[in-house]
């Protein structure tokens, strides 16, 4: 069995024997960390696991399970932020299996405030506050070639050359930051070949990438969903990955105008073999320009619908509108309460010869309390003749602020 580091290698049948005896003792919290944190795959069990205790060696099968405990324990103490820098592993499943060999990583940091602080940049943890044994590490589970699913979530400063050699297909970045772009940019073409080529790429806050690193991972990119935080930042990144991308969610916080996300020009034809589209658009009452913006949601709609050439493989449209409130429920913006006319516009386009395949805008949805009837009367109206055609889901979110 592959070692690694001078350290031993945990034999299946001697995990198995621990984790039977495990339930024997009635530890059913630690049998359940056991079987999502150590048996994830060939690769963990041979390899990282061993690093991290290479101190440690198992001979027999009569291990005494308070030896155990604290071996686990000093596994999650790797895996863990250091001190002071914040709520550290949300969930004790770190890693988790997704077939028989492969897996996938999820880490979530923060802080310990109960809401993110919106106006700083440091929000999360770095990654230099890590210790090396947590370092090496995480880049040998990234860079191995079982991990399928990386999702990383307040994390300052993560390396994306980590990520060169690895067989990832879904990367994930939430809230997340980079402060080593010299590391993050690709400096010569041949370096392309070693990074993964991902099927689905999640990303938060462009505005603080580097939008060059990503050309590498955008080679094949079929699943793509972004916030639009960052005009110049989003157009490069779906322009990159135009001619592959079939899912596009496009994220949208509205405390400015919809309209000026995006160039004028830029609509959903650009991307041929797109098949589903989403738009996420979150409205709150704090911000007084945004109470009466609602018309623009339906024309920037409009534009993003409004394409040059039918779209010979779309299917499905969501529109995901949230709002947040301060609980009175009085005060909130009303999506709908636009010109018919407007709305009439995007069902013509949907129901016109540009979407001959589009089958699917999800079942229809509605707040009943947030809509009051004439509202939703007004809706029906409007995707009547739609509504033969297709199904229809505007699906209304409502969000209390603290």
């Amino acid at each position: 069995m592959p070692n690694f580091d001078g350290g031993p290698s945990l034999p299946l049948e001697l995990f198995k024997a621990i984790i039977d005896a495990l339930v024997e003792d009635g530890d059913e919290q630690l049998e359940s960390t056991l079987r999502s944190c150590l048996l994830v795959s060939a690769y963990f069990r041979d390899l990282v696991l061993p690093h991290i205790f290479k101190n440690i060696y198992i001979s027999t099968l009569g291990l005494n399970l308070e030896q155990f405990k604290r071996r686990v324990t000093k596994l999650f103490q790797i895996l863990s932020p250091p001190e002071g820098v914040g709520l550290g592993l949300r969930k004790p499943g770190v890693l988790s299996t997704t077939g028989a060999d492969h897996f996938k990583m999820i880490i979530y940091l923060g802080q310990d405030d109960s809401y993110p602080r919106w106006d700083t940049d440091d929000y999360g943890v770095s990654w230099d506050d890590f210790t090396p044994d947590f370092r090496t590490t995480f880049q040998h589970l990234a860079s191995s070639p079982y991990l399928e699913c990386l999702s990383i979530e307040n994390l300052h400063g993560f390396p994306l050359n980590v990520l060169r050699g690895s067989g990832l297909k879904s990367l994930t970045l939430e809230k997340h930051t980079n402060q080593r772009h010299e590391e993050a940019v690709i400096q010569h073409e041949a370096e392309h070949l070693a990074y993964p080529v991902l099927d689905s790429l999640t990303l938060g806050r462009l505005s603080l990438f580097d939008r060059l690193k990503y050309g590498p991972l955008l080679r094949n990119v079929k699943n793509l969903s972004l916030p639009m935080d960052d005009r110049n930042e989003m157009m490069d990144i779906i322009m990159l990955a135009r001619e592959s991308v079939e899912l596009l969610c496009m994220d949208h916080f509205a405390c400015a105008d919809l309209r000026d996300t995006y160039p004028t020009s830029f609509n959903l034809g650009l991307m041929l073999n797109l098949s589903t589209f989403t738009l996420i658009h979150s409205s709150t009452v704090f911000y007084p320009d945004v109470i009466n913006n609602n018309d623009r949601v339906v024309s920037s709609l409009h534009q993003l619908l409004n394409v040059p050439q039918p779209m010979l493989h779309f299917r499905t449209l969501d529109l995901v509108l949230i709002f947040m409130t301060d609980g009175l429920g009085e005060n909130i913006t009303n999506p709908f309460k636009v010109l018919e006319s407007n709305w009439n516009q995007i069902v013509g386009i949907l129901s016109s010869p540009l979407y001959p395949t589009l089958s699917h805008v999800n079942e229809p949805r509605l707040d009943e309390d947030l809509l009051q009837k004439n509202t939703k009367d007004f809706l029906i109206r409007c995707f009547y003749y739609l509504a033969k055609k297709i199904s229809v889901e505007l699906k209304v979110v409502t969000t209390f602020l603290p």
